[in-house]
């Protein structure tokens, strides 16, 4: 046996296509071109040099993996069979059960350098199969980052023990699947952090949850990257039942929407924790946020950040619920906008606890409204746009104005507190034409043209 670094499998081997140390599996070669006569020795570098090879994993633990043209791995039987990458590597691949629906297989990547491709989940019967992240080294959670997409095609992505206290990153989440916890015990107990740092637009119609009763064992996730991700419930994987996703939820950058609700279904663990925005990101939601009764219940503005109630391009309610009755609900800590279909079928935010009457800092005329009109709004006709809780306003009515892009588009109109004191209402009294809607659009469109010419 040569003390060979790396191994390739370029298909040359008739036999057992298995990744396997069993000494008579020889399906690997010392050159890229080689005969396949070597069977696999742990911690090696692998490269896969075949087109698609579909590969039965069976227990195999490695340094470098190297996929140049795509790779599928399978698994025979229905013991537990797991890849672990100990240091990195890049391609695309894929992870499928067996043609009996009964294997049992985990890839773990566990390395100290990012994944650099994507990884395609389909979906197993047994419920801890699929792909781990997980961190054994330094707790400096590397074996991700911005180059690795994940598709669920059904499947599971997972945190491992590893990844409690700290972040694991990745460039892409779309699909639909189940993002979960491995490893759910009182010495795994703590917060793990998903960061979806993309800068694509993605849909993900899927569940997050810790697949577990205990409450101290939680996802949280950060979106950031200058892209769009979707959260839907519209492929039956629903956001209703979010399975216990209980950590801190922060829209860093780009834009987070979730359609769906999210109180969770694990008895032990009591609901949604606190959600960020930051300057510059927009969070939107059409459904409900029931937050944990050991919890404030906060969606926190930061100044610069944006609302977006309702999905991305149609109207819808945003809805926050529960909390321990101490959480002002909605906090806007400086400046910041509030996108807003208004008319028949309108956005409209509702916080449905007594103690959520809202909170601001920005002062007079910080919080503004961008309102699109979804094609039946009267002059003269009063909206209500904020339910707060309780019968009374934590926030100033000067704090609301309309936005200038509104005034420039020729909004017009008065904010009022009507109904019980709590609702927050806007009178119009002038609405855009379309044609001068339109006009307005074409002229800012070629004032950017305009100025981009002259800049270059």
């Amino acid at each position: 046996m040569a003390a060979a670094q790396t191994l390739y499998w370029n298909g040359g081997y008739e036999g057992d296509q298995g990744w396997s140390t069993t000494e008579s599996v020889t399906p690997w070669a010392l050159t890229p071109t080689g005969d396949p006569e070597t069977y696999w020795v742990p911690g090696y570098d692998a490269v896969f040099t075949a087109t698609t090879p579909d590969v039965d994993v069976w227990t195999a633990v490695a340094g470098t993996v190297t996929i140049q043209d795509g790779a599928t791995f399978t698994t025979k039987g229905t013991s537990g069979h797991s890849l672990t990458v100990n240091t990195g590597g890049s391609g695309d691949f894929t992870i499928k059960d067996n043609s009996t629906g009964d294997g049992i297989l985990r890839v773990v990547l566990d390395g100290t350098s990012a994944w650099d491709g994507t990884i395609t989940v389909q979906e197993f019967n047994d419920a801890n199969s699929g792909l781990v992240i997980d961190d054994s080294n330094d707790g400096s959670a590397t074996s991700t980052g911005k180059s690795t997409k994940i598709v669920l095609d059904g499947g599971k992505l997972m945190l491992g023990a590893g990844m409690v206290a700290t972040t694991a990153t990745i460039g892409e989440l779309s699909g639909q699947g189940i993002v979960k916890i491995r490893g759910s015990y009182s010495n795994t107990r703590g917060v793990r952090m998903l960061k979806i740092d993309q800068d694509t637009n993605t849909t993900f119609s899927g569940t997050f949850g810790e697949d577990t009763t205990r409450a101290d064992n939680r996802i949280a996730m950060t979106k950031a990257g200058t892209g769009t991700l979707v959260i839907s419930s519209t492929s039956g994987l629903a956001t209703d039942a979010w399975g216990g996703y209980s950590g801190e939820t922060i829209i860093e950058a780009g834009s987070l929407y979730l359609i769906g609700s999210s109180a969770t279904t694990y008895t032990n663990v009591s609901g949604q924790n606190s959600y960020t925005v930051f300057g510059g990101a927009t969070f939107g939601l059409d459904g409900t946020l029931t937050f944990g009764s050991n919890f404030d219940g906060l969606v926190t503005v930061q100044d610069g950040g944006i609302l977006d109630p309702g999905r991305q391009n149609a109207s819808g309610t945003m809805t926050l619920a529960g909390g321990n009755g101490a959480g002002a609900g909605l906090v806007f800590e400086g400046a910041a906008n509030i996108r807003f279909n208004l008319g028949t079928n309108q956005d409209m935010i509702v916080l449905e606890e007594s103690s959520m009457v809202g909170s601001a800092n920005g002062g007079d005329g910080s919080v503004t409204f961008i309102f699109y009109n979804t094609g039946d709004v009267v002059i003269g006709e009063t909206y209500n746009i904020i339910s707060f809780g309780g019968t009374a306003q934590g926030i100033s009515l000067n704090t609301f104005a309309l936005s200038e892009e509104s005034l420039l588009a020729g909004w017009d109109g008065t904010f009022s507190y009507g109904g019980d004191g709590n609702e927050l209402q806007f009178t119009v009294s002038a609405v855009p034409e379309p044609a001068e809607a339109a006009l307005l659009l074409g002229l800012l469109v070629g004032g950017i043209v305009a100025l981009h010419r002259r800049r270059s």
